[in-house]
């Protein structure tokens, strides 16, 4: 980063009576625009003038700055900030001010483009309050921005309190230790700290010494560190990152975010566990194991039901095949004899006894998958054969006892299949004993950088290539897709890069068109045949495609009415600026140019 500003961005007054060597304890300001920063010292006291006039000291020429913006009024023990009446406004720690502020050590100011970060330790208070959460998460949305803009380090830690921990030992323990430009907030017994301007070195100091100081007041405390953009590259995702690291450390010790997963072996598949949620899910999952009960998995396609059903017979003790069948797969006409088996001659073409699943299954796990599919007749017979576990083979007359434990998956709601007689209430009250409930990949947005790496490793190995890395913005269109198809529509997309990428870079223009195709929105698609409505009848648009215009249109309204700045238009909207800024490139919008006030 370069240590002074282009003539385009900051001009110094000609008679600026700036000292040019001061120590560095002395207080000044840190002055970042673009892609450069300059420190700017203070003088022990007088007023420093900011905005786009001839006649300020510090002078600014971002068209969108007034002329007079702010002022800063410097008497040794106090510093104070002053709005001018400007157009766009003064923020400080993302809070617009009115009037005057007291300003502290490591305060953040924006104005407009321009960052203004205050170093003044003569300033330094001795504690710090509690931000409430939902301030917290706009201070960490902004200074993800801020970080993504400037190349400036960000990292979010997270500490886990047990249920008996004194939190208000705990919350005076974390707000006297960080600096003040650090923001504190907690929920229940979880502590988010954001610290921005970090260097590694500098965040491994201070979170140890934080550290230490909270374990003297509980011995097992858990810690997660997460930073900016490896272990995630917007606010929902940092936290959810650096409270995964927290619940995943051993009580008692700090774990880094990139660290917090989880990989094992089940049955012939190798399953990643990051995401809070899917612990507890495979948590649930070894302890119903060890019980005989039937289990249903609900989740959407793709969301990985048939290794939960696995998971399920492998931590079990059961000895004998996990047998698993796709019911919509079986023909209605054969789904009887696939289930059930048949003897020799029982219809034209059983030439031989067959086994049905049940009995392949003896002393282990069938697994009917989309168990919904079944035929109504057929689940009648499947009703009886699991309340007397005994069965008679498609043309016998024998029962057969059977020993075998169920486990059942769908993506339909059971109960609305129910209530409009499609599926037997009591074959649904059997099958329902216990319930685990697959979350779609949107909702697990942890384990998505951490599984786009695996199957593009994989992929590459399986193809003899080497693996390319992601772009930042390939990451950020690929965290911010709504995954229909889930992990399987993920692996697809991975063995597509890995065969397709031929630059050791997967850009965001190669992810955007894939995706865009993936969501039936390809530009490069032939157009599909229009159905004309009925004569009358209201033209139905597609939903998704009404709500995007509807956003293009607010957000071109939003930028006109605030003269081209992207930070207000994104306030007026109430959409987090990262958000704005990214859906503004997405939509192709042109920035009105701003006008002078």
């Amino acid at each position: 980063m370069s240590d002074s500003f282009s003539d385009a961005t900051l001009t110094i007054s000609p008679d600026d009576p700036r000292p040019q060597q001061r120590s560095l304890a002395a207080p000044y300001l840190l002055v970042i625009d673009g892609h450069s920063s300059q420190r700017w010292p203070l003088p022990d006291s007088g007023e420093l003038l900011i905005g786009r006039a001839e006649d300020c000291t510090l002078r600014l020429s971002d068209r969108t700055a007034s002329r007079h913006h702010a002022r800063l009024r410097i008497d040794g023990s106090e510093l104070l900030l002053f709005d001018l009446g400007s157009h766009n406004g003064t923020r400080v720690l993302g809070q617009r001010i009115v009037g005057s502020r007291r300003l502290q050590h490591g305060d953040v100011i924006q104005i407009c483009e321009v960052t203004l970060v205050l170093h003044a330790p003569q300033l330094q208070q001795t504690g710090h309050e509690l931000a409430p959460i939902a301030l917290f998460r706009q201070r960490l949305a902004e200074e993800v921005e801020r970080s993504q803009r400037y190349g400036r380090p960000l990292q979010l830690l997270c500490l886990q309190a047990d249920e008996h921990a004194d939190i208000a030992r705990l919350t005076l323990a974390v707000t006297t230790q960080v600096r003040l430009i650090d923001v504190v907030s907690r929920q229940d017994a979880l502590f988010f700290v954001l610290l921005p301007e970090l260097t590694d070195d500098e965040r491994q100091h201070l979170v140890t010494a934080l550290y230490q100081k909270m374990q003297q007041v509980s011995a097992s405390i858990r810690c997660g560190v997460a930073s900016f953009p490896s272990d995630g590259n917007d606010a929902e995702h940092l936290m959810l990152s650096a409270q995964a690291a927290a619940t995943m450390a051993p009580a008692g010790s700090c774990l880094l975010a990139e660290k917090a997963q989880r990989t094992q072996l089940i049955g012939e598949h190798e399953v990643t566990i990051a995401d809070p949620a899917m612990q507890r899910i495979f948590a649930l999952i070894e302890r119903l194991a060890k019980s005989t009960l039937p289990v249903l998995i609900h989740g959407e396609t793709g969301t990985g039901k048939e290794i939960a059903a696995t998971a399920l017979h492998v931590f079990s003790k059961r000895s004998g095949r996990f047998v698993a069948v796709n019911c919509a797969a079986l023909p209605e006409a054969l789904a009887e004899s696939e289930l059930f088996g048949h003897e020799k001659g029982a219809f034209t073409g059983a030439v031989s006894q067959k086994l049905g699943l049940l009995e392949q299954a003896a002393q282990g796990t069938l697994f009917l998958d989309e168990v919904g599919e079944l035929p109504i007749q057929l689940q009648a017979k499947l009703l009886r054969a699991l309340e007397s576990q005994r069965i008679v083979r498609v043309g016998g007359t024998r029962e057969l006892p059977i020993d075998v434990r169920l486990v059942t998956a769908t993506h339909r709601d059971l109960e609305e299949e129910v209530r409009h007689g499609r599926f037997r209430q009591d074959l649904f009250f059997r099958l329902v004993a216990a319930r685990v409930v697959l979350p779609p990949l949107r909702d697990r947005r942890r384990e998505i950088p951490i599984l786009l790496r695996q199957f593009l490793r994989r992929a590459c190995s399986r193809l003899g290539t080497k693996t390319p890395s992601l772009s930042d913005g390939a990451l950020s269109l690929l965290l911010a897709y709504n995954w229909p198809g889930n992990i399987r529509e993920l692996r697809n997309i991975c063995d597509y890069l890995a065969a397709t990428c031929v630059h050791g870079v997967v850009t965001s223009e190669e992810v955007s068109g894939l995706l865009q195709s993936a969501d039936g929105n390809s530009r490069a698609s032939s157009p599909k045949a229009s159905i004309e409505p009925p004569s009358g009848a209201p033209v139905i648009r597609n939903l998704e495609a009404e709500l995007r215009e509807l956003e293009q249109r607010r957000m071109s309204e939003a930028l006109a009415a605030c003269n081209g700045v992207q930070v207000r238009a994104a306030e007026l909207l109430g959409m987090p600026i990262r958000t704005f800024s990214y859906k503004l490139k997405q939509y192709g919008l042109t920035v009105p140019n701003r006008t002078s006030k």
